[in-house]
């Protein structure tokens, strides 16, 4: 499930965009790309 978690590929794609999901073989950033969109993942900023 986690190819259809924004809140997952987020911060996934920011340490690894690279990485391919074993099975469909995509990059993360592909999958975070396939999304309808990321509504409600926020970066933390520490202030």
């Amino acid at each position: 499930r986690l190819t259809k978690r924004a809140f997952v590929l987020v911060p996934l794609v920011e340490i690894a965009p690279d990485l391919a999901h074993p099975l469909s073989g995509k990059r993360v950033t592909e999958l975070l790309a396939e999304l309808d969109g990321t509504q409600g993942v926020l970066k933390w900023e520490e202030s």
